[in-house]
């Protein structure tokens, strides 16, 4: 029974000490999310910029002929 209580020990004291790490990963893991979030609504933004670019370019190609 002795083997017992140290495992029971043993397993509540490790979840504490996980879920520390866990909760840090966990924080990292969403800046790391946002960042990526912001990068891609950032090319998104571009993709449209540069697709206005594209056909104003193309509407006064078509103006000057």
């Amino acid at each position: 029974m002795g083997e017992d209580g140290t495992h029971i020990k043993w397993s509540r004291e490790r979840p504490s000490d996980k879920g520390e790490k866990e909760g840090y990963q966990c924080s990292e893991r969403d800046e790391i999310r946002e960042r990526i979030r912001q990068r891609k609504s950032g090319n998104r933004e571009r993709e449209m910029n540069s697709w206005l670019t594209e056909a104003r370019a193309t509407m006064v190609k078509t103006l000057s002929d």
